[in-house]
This record gives structure tokens, C-alpha cells and sequence, in this order.
């Protein structure tokens, strides 16, 4: 099977890769920017989730069977100074991706969101994962376009980097001897490991959990 994955460069693509790979599947990474970590058997494909021709001809010309949608904008502080940004990338983006897999009749898509959709946090990046998914059960109801939705909590683990909460934390203790957070001491986090995470991706591939 051919799966592309959008944002494959990013910490929980990475993984997820990984594990669609150890299970034989046909990889493909569609990403703005390539990451060293990424496995050598999956093919990189650099692009923008808003180039809409390009991105079609790829779904296409490689027989794409499966996507997994993980690009867009997740910084959740950068989000909050950026609305317009967040609109366009994240929502846009994806019904743009959306309109391709109907298109090109894609088996199953599959959808990364968070549980902040579900949450009075999180600003317009709450806002924006809420919107696709109204968007994911709107295009299903119309196209029959299977798809299933994670909401991940907070991740965690190797390939993190200085935009990943608990690597910040952890970083601040080590090099200032000090514990910082930015936020509301009443706030509260599910945390999950990246590999868990991915774990639960692959898995959510299974017909039981089309269109949930």
C-alpha cells in the first residue's frame, strides 16, 4: 500500500513513518523542510499543503491509497499572534487536501487533531483543529470519504525540539537550574509519548475506526 504523509518531517511524523515502514508499507513525505532523522526507506517530497496542483499530482502519480494529514501550524503560541496564518494553513490547507482525496478517491484519510479541540484552551489553534474536524464529517457525509481522527495530547520523547513544551522544560532545568512554564497555573495536560502516539496511528489504519 502507498500512504503519503503531509508534515512527515515534523516530530510526530517521524515516528509514525517509522512504524508504517517496519509494518511494509510504501512510504512517501510530503513536508517543507526534510529532517535527518527521517527513515531512509521513505521517499522525501518537498512541497506546501497549499499547492494544490502539485500536491494532486503526486497523490496520482504515485497511487496514493492513504494519507495521513499532519502539516500545519502547531506552535499554539505562534498561532496566537498569527490568526491569519493559522486560517489559511491549517484550515485551508486542509480542506484543500480534502477536495484531493475525494478527487482521487483516496481509501482513508486520517487526520491529526488534539484534544484542545475538545477544550476552552488553546486559542486559534483550538479553533482551527475544531474546524477540520467539522470539515472532516462534513466531506465524509457528502463524498464518503473515509476518515479517522486522533486527538493526541501533549508529546513527548526523541526527535523533540525547542517548539515542544517538555523539552523546554526539561532543557530550562538542566542549563539554568531552574523549572519555567509559561501559562496558567491551573492549567492542565494529558501528556503521551511520541511512540505511543504513533503507535495509536497505525493502528487507527483498522475499518473499525473508519469515520471516527
Amino acid at each position: 500500500m502507498n500512504i503519503l504523509v503531509t508534515g512527515g518531517s515534523g516530530f510526530l511524523g517521524l515516528h509514525v513513518i517509522n512504524q508504517l515502514i517496519d509494518k511494509g508499507y510504501n512510504v512517501y513525505n510530503y513536508d517543507l523542510k526534510y529532517n535527518k532523522n527521517l527513515n531512509k526507506k521513505c521517499k522525501f517530497i518537498k512541497g506546501d499543503i497549499l499547492a494544490f496542483n502539485k500536491l494532486g499530482k503526486i497523490i496520482k502519480n504515485k497511487k496514493i491509497e492513504v494519507l495521513y494529514h499532519f502539516a500545519g501550524l502547531a506552535d499554539i503560541e505562534l498561532s496566537a499572534k498569527k490568526p491569519l496564518e493559522t486560517t489559511k494553513v491549517n484550515i485551508l490547507g486542509t480542506v484543500n487536501i480534502l477536495n484531493l482525496c475525494v478527487k482521487y478517491k483516496i481509501k482513508k484519510i486520517i487526520f491529526s487533531s488534539s484534544i484542545y479541540a475538545i477544550s476552552s484552551n488553546g486559542g486559534f489553534y483550538r479553533c482551527s483543529k475544531r474546524a477540520c474536524e467539522d470539515f472532516f464529517e462534513e466531506y465524509s457525509k457528502k463524498f464518503n470519504l473515509k476518515f479517522s481522527i486522533l486527538r493526541y495530547g501533549s508529546l513527548y520523547g526523541t526527535y523533540s525540539d525547542e517548539t515542544n513544551g517538555i523539552y523546554k522544560i526539561v532543557k530550562d532545568a538542566i542549563y539554568k537550574n531552574k523549572l519555567e512554564y509559561i501559562g496558567s497555573s491551573k492549567a492542565k495536560r494529558k501528556y503521551i509519548h511520541v511512540r505511543d502516539a504513533a503507535w495509536a496511528s497505525v493502528k487507527i489504519l483498522s475499518k473499525k475506526y473508519d469515520n471516527k
